[in-house]
C-alpha cells in the first residue's frame, strides 16, 4: 500500500496532480490499446455500438474510420454526441465526446496519422471509395484501474474548468 497523502471526498481519496500532468498520463493510458466500442444513437434514439480501431493524437483526438454507407456514419451525421469505451482485464476507459468529419488538409492529416499508426489497415481502407476518417474530440473521460494498489480512477472534464479537471481521484477503503 502506498503512503501518499489524500484528501477525502465522498469516500474517495483525491491526489491533486494538476490538469496538464493528468492529461499526459491519460494520453499514455489510452494508447495502451487500439480497439474500442463506439456508441451512437439512431434517429429514433435507440443505442447502437460498433467495435473500431482508433489512433490517438497528442491533441487528444480519437481518429477512426468508417464507410459513409455504415449505420454508425448515418448516426454520427444526425447526432454527433458519442460515447467510446476501451478496456481489458486490468482497466477501462470511458470517453464522452463529439464527432466531426474534417475536410481538406485536416482530413488528410487524420488519414496520414492513422496510416502512420496502422499502415496495413490504411492500405486496405485506401481502396474503399466510400471510406472516411473522422475524429472524436473528448469532452469527458474516466480511467479506472482496479488492479492497482490502491485502485485508481482518473476523471478529466475536458469541456469545463470543473474541479475534476485537475484531480486524480484514488479510491481507498475508509
Amino acid at each position: 500500500m502506498t503512503t501518499r497523502e489524500f484528501v477525502k471526498s465522498n469516500g474517495i481519496g483525491i491526489e491533486m496532480r494538476g490538469f496538464a500532468a493528468a492529461r499526459r498520463e491519460f494520453l499514455g493510458l489510452i494508447r495502451k490499446r487500439y480497439y474500442g466500442a463506439l456508441a451512437t444513437a439512431t434517429p429514433a434514439g435507440r443505442p447502437e455500438v460498433a467495435p473500431l480501431r482508433y489512433a490517438l493524437t497528442d491533441e487528444f483526438e480519437l481518429v477512426m474510420g468508417t464507410l459513409r454507407t455504415s449505420r454508425k456514419y448515418t448516426n454520427l451525421q444526425r447526432n454527433p454526441e458519442v460515447a467510446f469505451v476501451v478496456w481489458d482485464d486490468d482497466f477501462s476507459i470511458q470517453i464522452e465526446g463529439r464527432f466531426d468529419e474534417p475536410v481538406g488538409t485536416d482530413q488528410e492529416r487524420l488519414a496520414h496519422f492513422f496510416a502512420s499508426e496502422f499502415p496495413k489497415e490504411a492500405l486496405i481502407r485506401a481502396d474503399r471509395p466510400q471510406h472516411v476518417y473522422f475524429r472524436i474530440t473528448p469532452t469527458w473521460a474516466r480511467y479506472t484501474d482496479l488492479s492497482d494498489d490502491p485502485p485508481r480512477v482518473l476523471t478529466l472534464d475536458l469541456a469545463s474548468a470543473g474541479e475534476t479537471r485537475s484531480s486524480w481521484p484514488v479510491i481507498q477503503p475508509d
